[in-house]
């Protein structure tokens, strides 16, 4: 079983939600799940500790929003880094080779409804924190 989770960590966003999905991480792994984490390649990062602990961590290129560019109205839009339309169609090609995965975990701000309407078919359940 695969269960995809999607965090970021950053100088200015912090560490806990990487923290919080590592916790969640092990109790899946003792329970026979494939963890893969998806991060982008924010400047604070977490991506060498996450590795550090057992886990595959596909990476998502380095935040690159350009002036003027639509990135949405959440309040933390900014950590994620790129839109939400973007960030779902390359995370989309990261997991593309995975199939259908059992679980897909968002714990970041910036991502909403519109994103994980992107993984209906990709994932057998979404938990969105």
């Amino acid at each position: 079983m695969i269960a995809v989770i999607r965090v970021d960590a950053s100088v200015e966003m912090g560490s806990g939600h990487v923290m919080r999905c590592l916790t969640l991480a092990e109790k899946l792994r003792d329970n026979d799940y494939n963890v893969i984490f998806l991060c982008r390649e924010h400047k604070g990062n977490m991506i060498s500790f996450i590795k550090s602990k057992g886990y595959l961590v596909e990476t998502l290129q380095a935040p690159s929003i350009l002036e003027g560019e639509n990135i949405g109205e959440l309040p933390h839009k900014n950590w994620l880094g790129a839109s939400q339309d973007f960030d779902s169609r390359e995370t989309l090609e990261l997991v593309k080779d995975y199939g259908t995965f059992e679980l897909l975990v968002v714990d970041h701000y910036a991502i909403d409804y519109r994103w994980e309407n992107m993984f209906k078919n990709t994932a057998k359940k979404n938990i969105c924190h």
